[in-house]
């Protein structure tokens, strides 16, 4: 491949599911150049002109940002030393004498650093040096000081990823790199991948640090982490049901990984010695300033004698993050989604919001032909039913898109305030929403998906807690078979603005942040409707004395006649059992943000248009209470009932509630006998 071209390298990485764009033009070239102050040598220069790699953690130099460019990728080795020197004695003995204050150090090692030249970036943490500027440089993988060959020269590196999972080290041949040959060849610092998995069968040794550490008199628990399990440590016994201590270890396949609570991670290559570091670290870690949470992970730093005496390693904020990230999105790249630069990002946004609005600016515009879904009903039933409907959205989604697109067509993914993604539906699996770094089911973000031509598309709303579908073809992929989510269709985005005109008219106020959060912690506190409100043929309330509480009739989906028939029953006795002026408070969980007060006597009609909480169990919870919850009505739509309490309001109800609500099944939360 020396000297002429880089196809094979191409056809290698696209084999493995890299995506390509046009190789760089000469004025790309010379831009890239000029502004991050680099030069690309001639090997790297004719692999960039071939192709661009856009996807498995490749710089993409034509739409990434500055910014991106310098933070991801350009800036980080020097990062990387900058810390070490700080946190893990690191210096490089071409700097001669390391002075003694550690201000002084960092500012020299700066300077130096400065003047040495850039490393290129190639993916993730690989990079070819730039000087000299010639082929055949090798590529060098740094993490912190951490320096290593992982390929001869770039050709070679390019052949060799993906092959077994990552290229691998090579010796580092002879050539005069400024700083980064020696730093790879003295030292001592080793960052593993934090990504690596869990050591299977770690239990016995977990046990016996929890023994040593209670032998002690500390405190030390096996608690689960986010992978595997660990052991977590404290002087005494964490207060309520907080059971965290100041640092936990875990096994990995590396070693032994010690966090301390700021967070600051540290590698413990003297596996032997674990119990002496645990117990070291419980005698010596400033306990009082960790559990107040005043250390700043970017601040703290172990005791250098500590960390001297068991040989650790310091590593750098976010390295853990990173590591699983990286391993997360190869493994979604397997799939067909690929991450869009922050460029790629803003310019999908933007053809977005110029046609559809909200959220990415102004009011949403709902497209035609389209179906708008209300899914609120998703959240009603718990965690286990809303797994099944999501899986079942995901699957008939893919299956949607797949009818809907041409293979190797990516349409786009996209994810307010998050990451977005082009996904290629033909190259899904259908492993379930937990495969998807964008779902489906708008789950407190808003998830979309849309044809880069705008001729389709999936608007999930966490919001207004709908979705909508739109566009003849994707129309009828789901017409043809509906989602369990799809219950049944609501209003428009502007039908609903509309009708929130019409509920402010008759006196609807929402609730500020404030407001919403008093009455819900003094409503749960009395009522516990939190623990009560998913337990299938039960109610969601503590009943309290008096009250009663109707089965609703089961009645075919759309009959507004029965429904504004128990509406109108519920509004005369709400009238009845309060004075004009008197406002009530109107809850609507899981629709968080439909909380309002509300007159009564203003309200005129039984109408669904009118009240802007809906008082129908096909329609979601609805809760009404006096702000001192002498009284109130709670409509369950799990168990289809709605329960009546305060005598106020039952005596201005009257005998006959029966004849609209249904069978009366419970008295003071007292099962009734049929």
């Amino acid at each position: 491949m020396t000297g002429h071209t880089f196809d094979a390298a191409v056809d290698h990485l696209r084999s493995h599911g890299v995506k390509f764009e046009p190789g760089l033009g000469d004025d790309e070239i010379m831009r890239i150049e000029g502004e991050y102050r680099l030069r690309f040598p001639p090997d790297f220069r004719r692999f960039l002109q071939t192709a661009l790699p856009v996807t498995s953690g490749f710089p993409n130099w034509r739409s990434e940002s500055a910014n991106d460019l310098r933070n991801r990728f350009l800036d980080r080795p020097s990062r990387g030393v900058l810390f070490d020197v700080e946190h893990n004695d690191f210096w490089s003995g071409e700097w001669g004498p390391r002075p003694v204050e550690l201000a002084e150090a960092l500012a020299e090692a700066g300077r130096r650093l400065d003047a040495i030249p850039s490393l290129i970036p190639i993916r993730s943490h690989h990079y070819l040096p730039s000087d000299p500027s010639v082929e055949g440089n090798p590529v060098l993988t740094v993490r912190q000081a951490d320096i290593a060959c992982v390929g001869r020269d770039l050709p070679s590196y390019l052949m060799g990823l993906f092959g077994t999972g990552e290229a691998k080290n090579e010796s580092l041949r002879e050539r005069p790199i400024p700083f980064w040959a020696d730093a790879a060849r003295t030292s001592r610092i080793r960052v593993p991948n934090l990504a690596g998995p869990v050591v299977v069968g770690a239990e016995p040794e977990y046990d016996h640090l929890c023994r040593i550490a209670r032998a002690a008199g500390f405190w030390a628990e096996v608690v689960p982490l986010l992978h595997g399990s660990g052991v977590t440590f404290d002087r005494t016994e964490p207060p309520g049901d907080r059971k965290s201590g100041v640092f936990w270890v875990t096994r990995r396949d590396f070693g032994w990984l010690v966090c301390v609570r700021c967070p600051r991670y540290y590698f413990a290559p003297e596996t032997d010695r674990v119990p002496e570091l645990c117990l070291a670290l419980l005698n010596d870690l400033p306990h009082e300033e960790l559990q107040g949470g005043r250390l700043p992970f970017w601040n703290f730093r172990l005791g250098n004698g500590l960390r001297r005496e068991f040989g650790l390693v310091a590593i750098q904020h976010f390295t853990q993050l990173d590591d699983e990230r990286e391993q997360k999105v190869r493994a979604w790249e397997r799939v067909g989604w690929r991450e869009m630069s922050h460029g790629q990002t803003d310019e999908a946004w933007n053809g977005y919001a110029e046609r559809f609005g909200y959220p990415a600016g102004g009011p949403f515009q709902t497209p035609t032909p389209s179906t708008t879904w209300d899914i609120a009903q998703v959240y009603l039933r718990g965690q286990e039913f809303r797994e099944r409907v999501e899986a079942d959205l995901t699957s008939k989604a893919l299956a949607a898109l797949k009818e809907c697109t041409r293979p190797g067509e990516e349409v786009f993914a996209l994810d307010w305030n998050h990451p977005c993604y082009f996904f290629d539906p033909h190259a899904a699996s259908d492993a379930g929403p937990d495969a998807w770094p964008v779902p489906v089911l708008p789950d407190g973000a808003h998830y979309i998906f849309l044809a880069r031509d705008h001729r389709f598309g999936i608007v999930g709303n966490c919001v207004d807690m709908t979705v909508c579908v739109f566009g003849p073809a994707l129309l009828a992929e789901f017409d043809a078979s509906r989602p369990v989510a799809f219950g049944w269709p609501t209003w428009t985005a502007e039908a609903r603005r509309a009708n929130e005109d019409r509920w402010t008219h008759l006196g609807w106020q929402r609730l500020t942040v404030e407001e919403k959060d008093d009455i819900w912690e003094r409503f749960d506190s009395r009522f516990q409707f939190d623990q009560s409100r998913f337990a299938p043929n039960a109610s969601a309330i503590v009943e309290p004395t008096p009250s009663v509480t109707w089965a609703f009739e089961k009645s075919p989906l759309g009959d507004q006649a029965d429904a504004e028939s128990r509406t109108q029953t519920l509004l005369g006795g709400l009238r009845e059992a309060t004075k004009p002026g008197e406002r009530l408070y109107a809850l609507a969980p899981p629709r968080w943000y439909d909380h309002y007060t509300f007159d009564p006597h203003r309200l005129e009609t039984s109408s669904r248009d009118s009240w802007a909480v809906s008082v129908n169990p096909d329609d979601g919870f609805a809760i009404l209470l006096t702000p001192d919850l002498r009284f109130g009505v709670v409509v369950n739509p799990v168990e289809r009932t709605i329960c009546v309490f305060g005598q106020e309001l039952l005596a201005a109800m009257g005998d006959d509630t029966s004849s609209g609500f249904g069978r009366a099944v419970r008295r003071n939360g007292t099962s009734v006998p049929n």
